[in-house]
């Protein structure tokens, strides 16, 4: 049972950073099940390329880019 009312998200774009494993791919699961289409942002091209696999088997709308947001 979800918190909040189906396709709650629907129309809508979100951005998860960090989102290969953990908690960040948890809250991107939970926006796409709610109707977002969803990116999720990773380091790491190996664990977000599954990441983003495993949500879409769902049926959902998934998208992966790999990036890092630490400074040089």
């Amino acid at each position: 049972m979800s918190t909040f009312r189906d396709n709650l998200l629907a129309g809508k774009t979100a951005f998860v950073a960090g989102a290969s494993s953990g908690i960040n791919l948890q809250i991107a699961t939970r926006l796409a099940q709610a109707g977002a289409a969803v990116t999720i942002l990773s380091r790491s091209p190996d664990k977000i390329e599954a990441a983003a696999a495993g949500i879409r088997e769902k049926g959902r709308q998934m998208h992966r880019h790999r990036a890092g947001c630490a400074r040089p």
